[in-house]
Order: structure tokens, then sequence, then C-alpha cells
């Protein structure tokens, strides 16, 4: 969190106001789809790209000029959306993926919050966490022409990672082992999204709640459920288990639902 003009916002959201023309842009080009004109900043989790080298001061190299790509992409609300990659247009995106194409990892895990939700109608504990192995369909690049998909091998071992987390909290009747997945989502402009069409098994952790609306105990088990499965996780690729975990756990994994906008009621 970080606070401007007496008001507090998300972390993830930047402070960082759209200028097209120190970009090298015309003068009133619409900003991406991704950034708030009324907090100022970007949602810096939407601005990757599947593409990891596009750059908009490389624009050449596509074949474009700067007024081609504000007509043809951000002016055009059909090319710019979240079906779509992001444009790199923050420093931490470029810093995240110089990282990732430096290391080149086999597995991307990534921890956010969200809501709250009960786990079934007949299993009524509060959801921990949500979890996810894919966030991004077959994408293909209006930049390059190249084209992306989740390879095979990738999608079971991010299916065999997220079950070995799910594996490692169940412990006890607890809402500490009420996991679902996350909504199903195409979101290449993410982190996660842009690594895994990039041959990268993700998984995608969403703990319950937002840090300043938990209790100090609450916040702490929570805490819990990421360093856990985590931990469980980082074993299983050290001693090579991890390929012998069943992926079918993670298909079983109850889907999203039950959505509680009040959590101390299963009102919604």
């Amino acid at each position: 969190m970080y606070e401007r003009d007496g008001e507090w916002y998300p972390i993830r959201q930047s402070s960082q106001v759209w200028d097209p023309e120190f970009i090298g842009l015309p003068a009133g080009t619409r900003a991406p789809w991704y950034y708030s004109s009324s907090r100022q900043g970007y949602d810096l989790n939407r601005d990757s790209n599947p593409n990891l080298d596009f750059r908009i001061e490389n624009l050449a190299d596509y074949g474009l000029t700067p007024e081609q790509f504000a007509e043809d992409f951000l002016d055009d609300r059909s090319m710019n959306n979240s079906r779509y990659g992001g444009y790199y247009v923050t420093p931490e995106a470029r810093i995240i993926t110089g990282v990732y194409q430096r290391l080149q990892p086999h597995v991307y895990i990534d921890v956010h919050h969200r809501g709250f939700n009960y786990l079934t109608e007949e299993d009524i504990r509060s959801v921990s966490i949500q979890v996810a192995a894919e966030v991004a369909d077959p994408y293909d690049d209006p930049f390059s022409g190249d084209h992306y998909e989740v390879d095979a091998d990738v999608l079971e071992l991010a299916k065999q990672v997220n079950a070995v987390g799910w594996l490692a909290l169940q412990r006890g009747f607890s809402s500490y082992g009420a996991i679902q997945k996350y909504p199903t989502v195409n979101l290449p402009g993410t982190t996660l999204g842009s690594f895994a069409l990039n041959d990268t098994a993700i998984m995608l952790i969403e703990i319950k709640g937002q840090t300043q609306n938990l209790g100090q105990k609450q916040s702490g088990m929570l805490t819990q459920t990421a360093v856990v499965s985590i931990n469980e996780i980082l074993k299983a690729l050290a001693d090579g288990s991890i390929h012998d975990i069943d992926t079918t756990i993670y298909d079983d994994i109850p889907e999203s639902a039950n959505r509680m906008s009040d959590p101390t009621t299963r009102d919604e």
C-alpha cells in the first residue's frame, strides 16, 4: 500500500503518469487499457508481453512508426485490451522480465491477494487460497507474428507443482487446506501468462483477503499457506519427486465458486 493525496492504493498500482510524447508517441495517444487515469498509474501485473523483447522504442523492428502503433494498437480498443499483452511501459515490468530472461526458470510462482469464498455447498470452510496452473490461451503476437502456446510438458509440470502445494496444506479439517482453483482466465499481459507462454511452468497463489483488512493472526496463518506450499514444492523439485505426482490431483481441486462479499457470513 502507498498513500497519495490522503488516499491509500494497492502497491501494484504504480504512480507513473502516462506521457506518450515522452516515449516517442504522438500527443493524445490513448493510454494502455491497464492505466488508470483517475489514479494516474499502471496495473503493474498487466504490463508484460509473451513477446519478451517488445519495446515501444523499437517499433521500427516490426516495420511500425510511432504514428502507426498509436493508431493501430493503442487508439484501437479492439487491440488495446486484456486479450493482448502489455507494452512494457513500466520499468518494473522490464526489470522482472529481464531477470526472467537471464535465469530462464523452469517454474515461476506468483503470490497475490483476492476476495472471499467458501469451498462447496457441503463444505463451508473459508477458502484460504485459490491456485492456477493455466492463465493464458494460445497467443499470436500482432507485432512479430510469432505464435505462443503452453507446451503439454510445461502444463503437466505446472499441474504437478500446484498439486504438491495442495497436498502440503491438507492438514486436518481446517480452512488451511480449503483450496479452490482460480477462475478460468486468459491474461497474456501478466507475468504468469507471458512466462507460461515461454515454456515456464507456473503456479498462481491467490491468498484470501487483503493484508490491510485481516488481523495479525489470520494474516500469519495465510502467509504460512504460501510458505508451506512453496517449501514443499522446492523440495519436490530438488529431489525430482515432483515428476511422480498425479496431475489429476490438480484437476480435482474444486473450481472457484461461492464468493462472499462479507467473509463473516455466507451471504453474497
